[in-house]
C-alpha cells in the first residue's frame, strides 16, 4: 500500500467521514479509499473497520503511542484507559454489550445468534445506540468510543 494513501486515507477515516468524502477530498475513487482502508485494517491486525477508526480517532489510542529503541531494536509502547462507563451510562446493558460486539466487528447475524435473538431485533438495538450517542455508522460509533477517553 502507498503510505501516502494510507496517511491522507485512514486519520479521514477515524474523524468519521465517509468513505466517499475522503475519495473527493484526496481526488480519488471511493472504491480506491476503501482498499485502503481494508489494506490498513489488515496490515494494522484490526478485525473490523470500526476497530481501526476507533484506533486512530483523535485522542484515541493512537495518541498515546511511543517509539524508542531499546538494544538496537525498535519498541512501541502505549499508555490507555480502560473505557469509561460513563460515556456509556445512557445504553443499555444490551446496547453495551451490542456496541462492544460492533467494535470487534461481528455482524448483525452473528450477534443475533450469540444473544439468542433475531437479526431484526439487534439492527433495532442498533438503531437505538447510534441515536443515543449521535452516531450514523460501525466507524462513527468506533471513532466516537475512542473520543471518549
Amino acid at each position: 500500500m502507498d503510505s501516502r494513501l494510507a496517511s491522507a486515507t485512514v486519520p479521514s477515516y477515524s474523524g468519521a467521514a465517509s468513505r466517499r468524502e475522503i475519495a473527493y477530498g484526496i481526488g480519488l475513487s471511493a472504491i480506491t479509499v476503501n482498499h485502503a482502508l481494508v489494506r490498513a485494517r489488515a496490515k494494522l491486525g484490526f478485525q473490523s473497520l470500526a476497530e481501526l477508526a476507533a484506533f486512530f480517532a483523535p485522542g484515541a489510542l493512537r495518541a498515546h503511542f511511543a517509539s524508542f529503541e531499546l538494544a538496537g531494536e525498535p519498541l512501541a509502547v502505549a499508555s490507555y484507559e480502560l473505557l469509561d462507563d460513563k460515556c456509556l451510562e445512557v445504553l443499555t446493558c444490551a446496547e453495551r454489550e451490542i456496541a462492544l460486539s460492533l467494535l470487534r466487528g461481528a455482524t448483525n447475524r452473528a450477534i443475533a445468534t450469540e444473544r439468542g435473538t433475531s437479526a431484526q431485533t439487534v439492527a433495532n438495538q442498533i438503531a437505538a445506540l447510534y441515536a443515543k450517542l449521535g452516531v450514523h455508522s460501525r466507524a462513527e460509533l468506533g471513532a466516537a468510543l475512542g473520543r471518549s477517553h
